[in-house]
């Protein structure tokens, strides 16, 4: 694969831009012939990156650009060590929403995150103690998506653990619904949302 090669490894260093395979393990070999150029610079500087790459002639004319614009003032963006973020191939989600700068205003502190899902892995390494409220059970195994969704929002940052959070000072209040309630009943899950909070539930 072209992204593994060190000539292509060495251009993307030099350069400061992230080149992946948009669709790896694609069943068709026609869309393993496509790639993505994500970078943070000028269209102009995209533009030339990509002759670049294309110049070494081991693409053909498919390399698509993603443009991320840099932020007007970031005096201190904020770094982190974890391991998905360290990397070219994860790090653009990130950039993309310009976290590091965030970061620097803000990483969540004292603030409980909200979210209402099918499953939960508590006991995730990344997760650990991060929750500061369970509601309601679950029967849906693996506990995939609300796990993914609870990460992004507030997993263990810095921790050398799976990836950086948006708010990794921040603890999560989890309540479960059931997966039948999720295609669209909204009165189901609110039903769900109520029995999983009881008292607690306030009219909005």
């Amino acid at each position: 694969m072209a992204t593994e090669d060190p000539e292509i490894r060495a251009l993307e260093s030099k350069q400061n831009v992230s080149l992946t395979q948009s669709y790896p393990g694609a069943k068709y070999p026609e869309n393993l012939l496509y790639y993505d150029l994500w970078g943070i610079c000028s269209r102009e500087s995209m533009e030339r990156s990509i002759n670049d790459f294309l110049a070494t002639g081991k693409f053909e004319d498919r390399i698509r650009e993603y443009r991320i614009a840099k932020p007007s003032s970031c005096p201190n963006p904020v770094s982190i060590d974890d391991y998905d973020v360290s990397t070219n191939v994860y790090r653009w989600p990130l950039d993309l929403i310009q976290a590091p700068c965030a970061w620097s205003v803000t990483t969540g502190g004292n603030v409980a995150i909200g979210i209402v899902d099918t499953e939960f892995y508590t006991d995730h390494e990344d997760l650990y103690n991060k929750f500061s409220g369970i509601y309601g059970t679950t029967n849906v195994d693996p506990p995939v998506h609300g796990t993914n969704v609870a990460s992004v929002a507030a997993a263990g940052t810095n921790n050398g653990k799976g990836i950086a959070s948006i708010g990794y000072n921040s603890l999560i209040e989890a309540c479960f619904v059931r997966l039948e309630t999720v295609n669209g009943n909204l009165e189901a899950i609110e039903e769900d949302i109520a029995a999983a909070f009881g008292n607690y539930m306030k009219e909005a």
